[in-house]
């Protein structure tokens, strides 16, 4: 009797471990799945990170700037109305267009104020660069030229006095990269006009903005 009841048994008792079996194998099987998509998520994000950087050839500067003026000595009503020495505030605009990585060229139209007198300046200067991560040292020199228009001084018909004059111009300073399209930039000036009647001498210093693209 007890054989009956055993042969009845055993193919539940095979089904039975079948489906254990089954049931526990399951999750192992999904395992590697998982640890493979896991695989591929972890390759694919250094992947994100690569390429090379991109390399931006043009600059939109623009800011705030003040000059100091060592005058020369003058009998003339200009050289009466400037004294000695003065001070100019204004703003300036330039574009910078990078060569190399260690040259650029920059155009700089400013202009310049005082109770006294308008300046309006034009440079062009060559620049020499020096990228260190955010931080990017740099010295200029190049050629500027100047209108000067006198408000105190005027002819019988009472225009005013202009006078032009053309000189040297060397800057030296830093550019902070906030991003890498913007910055801040932070410089000091010298420029010097051979043989002028009025202004021989000019330091100036600038506080800046860029936008490079």
């Amino acid at each position: 009797m007890k054989n009956v009841y055993l042969a009845c048994l055993l193919p539940w008792l095979s089904v039975f471990s079948i489906a254990e079996a089954t049931a526990f194998s399951a999750p192992a099987e999904e395992a590697p799945s998982g640890a493979a998509e896991t695989g591929e998520a972890q390759d694919e994000e250094p992947e994100e990170g690569l390429g090379e950087v991109e390399e931006y050839k043009n600059g939109l500067i623009f800011g705030f700037s003040h000059q100091f003026h060592l005058l020369r000595d003058r009998d003339d009503p200009i050289g009466t109305a400037l004294g000695h020495k003065e001070n100019l505030l204004g703003f300036m605009l330039a574009f910078e267009r990078i060569l190399h990585p260690h040259v650029s060229v920059t155009l700089v139209k400013a202009f310049y104020f005082n109770q006294e007198r308008l300046d309006s300046p034009f440079e062009i200067l060559v620049n020499g660069l020096y990228r260190k991560n955010k931080w990017e040292p740099f010295v200029a020199a190049g050629v500027i030229t100047n209108i000067r228009v006198f408000y105190s001084v005027r002819d019988e018909n009472g225009v005013a006095e202009k006078e032009f004059s053309a000189g040297l111009r060397f800057v030296a300073g830093f550019k902070y990269f906030v991003t890498p399209h913007w910055a801040v930039s932070f410089e000091l000036g010298y420029s010097f006009f051979p043989g002028n009647d009025a202004v021989e001498h000019e330091l100036s210093d600038s506080y800046l903005g860029g936008y490079f693209f």
